[in-house]
């Protein structure tokens, strides 16, 4: 477990040396988003409905709506060039995805096997 943190935390770190003026995070954002969405893939592979709409769920709520919604609004609001719009888009998308992460958590809860 010690060795899984520490490699994350060095990752992190690789990252932030990378991009230590902050001007653009958007590829950071999608190289994350991807490796989230890998991660749900993996972990869902060769396993019940019902669990797999487990993973889904907690990926959606805990990196896809975050990670999306943050993307989408600052491309937006920077496209049109506006602050408020971008944290619009933003605040909608992300309570969109949350809720459809929510839905598939409560399914995969919920959920009656087939016998």
């Amino acid at each position: 477990m010690r060795k899984k943190v520490f490699v994350i935390i060095n990752i992190i770190k690789i990252f932030n040396s990378i991009n230590s003026r902050r001007e653009n995070n958007l590829p950071i954002a999608i190289i994350i988003l991807l490796l989230a969405i890998v991660l749900a893939v993996y972990m869902s592979r060769n396993n019940p409905r019902k669990k797999k709409l487990l993973v889904w769920g907690i990926t959606t709520i805990v990196a896809i709506a975050p990670l999306v919604s943050w993307i989408a609004g600052i491309s937006f609001g920077m496209d049109e060039g506006d602050g408020f719009i971008g944290f619009t888009v933003m605040i909608y998308s992300f309570v969109l995805l949350e809720v459809i992460g929510f839905i598939l958590v409560y399914l995969g809860i919920f959920k009656r096997m087939k016998r």
